[in-house]
Formats: C-alpha cells, sequence, structure tokens
C-alpha cells in the first residue's frame, strides 16, 4: 500500500510540475528536436522602421525586429555606401541586396540570383498543459512555433533570424496562430550572421 501511495504521489508531483514548468520544458527539448512544418522560399525582404528594431516583412509576415529579451539590442537595418539593404548585429553585418524604394518607403531588396533564401515554420515536438484549464479555460494545451529567415549568399555569408511564437489549442477549433503572449519568451530570440569578416 505504501508503494501505491509514493507512486500516486510521484505521478501527482510529475502532473503539477508539469503545468507550471512545461513551457521551460519545452524549450529545452525544442533546442534538440522540432517538426517542420512548412519551407516556403522567399523573392524578397521589405524593412519598416527607424534603423533599429522596426519591423521586416518576408512575403506577407510582418515581424518585429524587437528582441524577445528586454536586455539584448535590436539589429539595425539600412542601407550600406554602396546602396545595399544590410542588417548589422554584433559587430557583423549581412547585405540582402541591391535597395529598392526611396524616401517615405519601406526600404526592400530582392533575392539575388544564385541565393538561396527561405522562410521555414517548425513546431515544438512537445506540448504543455495551459494552467488556465483549471479555471475552465478552453485554451487546453499550449505549444512554441518557431518562424525562421534563412537567408545564403552565393558568397558563402548566412543569415538566420528566429521568431518563437506562442500557440493555443482549442479543442473546437484546433490550434491558434502563432501569437506572442508571453514576455520574454516570444518574440525574435535569435540573430545569427555567419561566413563574414565584417
Amino acid at each position: 500500500m505504501r508503494k501505491l501511495l509514493f507512486i500516486l504521489a510521484v505521478i501527482v508531483a510529475l502532473a503539477i510540475l508539469w503545468i507550471f514548468a512545461g513551457r521551460n520544458v519545452a524549450v529545452l527539448v525544442d533546442r534538440f528536436w522540432m517538426i517542420q512544418t512548412a519551407t516556403s522560399p522567399i523573392q524578397s525582404v521589405a524593412y519598416e522602421g527607424t534603423g533599429a528594431g522596426g519591423v521586416i516583412q518576408v512575403g506577407t509576415r510582418r515581424l518585429s525586429l524587437t528582441p524577445a529579451d528586454p536586455r539584448v539590442d535590436p539589429p539595425h537595418i539600412g542601407s550600406t555606401k554602396d546602396n545595399q539593404l544590410a542588417l548589422a548585429n554584433g559587430g557583423k553585418v549581412f547585405s540582402f541586396g541591391a535597395l529598392r524604394g526611396g524616401e517615405g518607403q519601406a526600404l526592400s531588396s530582392d533575392v539575388e540570383s544564385g541565393d538561396d533564401a527561405a522562410f521555414v515554420i517548425k513546431q515544438s515536438g512537445i506540448v504543455w498543459p495551459n494552467a488556465g484549464m483549471l479555471m475552465k479555460d478552453s485554451r487546453a494545451w499550449r505549444r512554441y512555433q518557431y518562424e525562421t529567415l534563412l537567408w545564403k549568399k552565393k558568397s558563402g555569408e548566412k543569415l538566420e533570424l528566429v521568431w518563437r511564437y506562442e500557440q493555443f489549442y482549442d479543442p473546437g477549433k484546433g490550434w491558434s496562430t502563432g501569437v506572442m503572449t508571453h514576455g520574454g519568451a516570444t518574440g525574435l530570440i535569435r540573430v545569427d550572421i555567419s561566413g563574414t569578416g565584417r
């Protein structure tokens, strides 16, 4: 009987832990395993903002360049001296391509011939219960969705921008679109420029 009570207590403790720490477990697992749900090539990017932060548009998606972590500086976007649309972060610069658009318009650039640019969507491999379901919130489960802009120049330079969003599962409607709902955990989580000495 004691063994059965102990097993029951462990199961209850794990269930409580999963309800209140499931989000952190999901982030840990997502470092090693996620489910890719969509990949689409992109033809161009556009930028709206004052140079620091702002919004980058990829196809129909408008993505904030404000980092999820408020202690991290946002990347900078603007034009280079040779009229290229470029993103700068951590002392490195990535040029998207020749600048289109003028004053009063969003800055934009087409994907150059020989470049490989895609927008990738992945989802957490695990979900966690919504603590609100204890208060009769119908949105029973949550998971993270990751949206990634991958751009590889023919010269070998690479850019990776990753956003993390939170989704709810409603039994009547299915999974919601990714929305930023948890301060400090959702939004732009990675800016990686590699293959460049600049």
